[in-house]
């Protein structure tokens, strides 16, 4: 498979992702209903950010796909969790 193909499709991922946290934390906001899953949630997207940073400049490694897997992982990781605390808040 092309790489930037692959490049693209993880990006499009982590946009739905990011996409459908940003959506989550709005009914939050609006209904002033937080919960600690949704720490969690930041928690782990930190977590998965520090060990990006560290993999790419720490060790002087270029960007490639492995970083963006990582990325992509945490951020789905992250949507997940915010979409299991709107589940949650509707019952």
């Amino acid at each position: 498979m092309n790489i930037e193909f692959i490049d693209t499709f993880l990006d499009y991922i982590r946009l739905c992702a990011y996409a459908l946290v940003i959506l989550a934390v709005l009914k939050g906001i609006a209904h002033k209903k937080f919960s600690n899953l949704l720490f969690v949630g930041d928690l782990i997207i930190s977590t998965v950010l520090v060990i990006t940073l560290i993999y790419a400049h720490f060790f002087r490694l270029s960007a490639g796909i492995l970083d963006e897997i990582i990325l992509t992982s945490g951020a789905v990781a992250w949507a997940i969790i915010h979409f299991i605390s709107i589940l949650r808040e509707g019952k």
